[in-house]
């Protein structure tokens, strides 16, 4: 191979990738599973106040659960997206909420992040890991979660492309209208 063709088919294949900060899998919760139970409080300084209980939405309306963290930049990409999203829809046909998995060394950079992009939806700190080691145990991130509204799993995702930024919010939209 020339020297041209291996930089296009390098280029060609860091175009086609997802953008993602960490390692790459699947979890634990597979699609078509339930989803463990989890209660987060939000982080302070954040739009939403309280404490998330995934019991008190599952089975209601679709749920969208971002894992991200403040040192990720696809993230600050998509947790905007995400945002749009939750305006779109009201709070009783849609969930969403952002998990942060930073550890002590940026978990006080959590509310700025969320300030900055004016999240309004929850935003919670799984300081302990809790929830990551069942649902992200490979600590990807962005890593979404997508369930339906019968409580059961049907996407997670790590990375974000900019075909995901396009198909998301149809994928949404057939969530919350009860197709699968």
């Amino acid at each position: 191979m020339t020297l041209p063709t291996i930089r296009r088919n390098v280029i060609t294949l860091m175009a086609s990738a997802a953008l993602s900060c960490g390692a790459a899998g699947t979890g634990h919760s597979a699609p078509g599973a339930r989803p463990s139970h989890f209660s987060l409080r939000a982080v302070p300084g954040t739009a939403w106040k309280g404490t998330f209980r995934l019991a008190d939405h599952l089975g209601k309306r679709p749920i969208v659960l971002a894992f991200f963290a403040t040192w990720c930049h696809p993230c600050e990409i998509e947790l905007p997206v995400l945002e749009a999203l939750r305006t779109r829809f009201s709070e009783s046909l849609l969930t969403v909420v952002a998990v942060a998995i930073d550890g002590p060394e940026s978990a006080s950079q959590i509310a700025p992040m969320a300030r900055k992009l004016r999240l309004t939806f929850p935003v919670v700190h799984d300081a302990d890991s809790s929830v990551s080691s069942r649902m992200n145990p490979q600590r990807a991130v962005p890593y979404l979660v997508i369930i339906d509204k019968t409580g059961r799993i049907v996407t997670e995702k790590s990375g974000f492309s900019p075909e995901q930024q396009q198909k998301l919010p149809a994928q949404i939209q057939d969530l919350v209208a009860g197709k699968t």
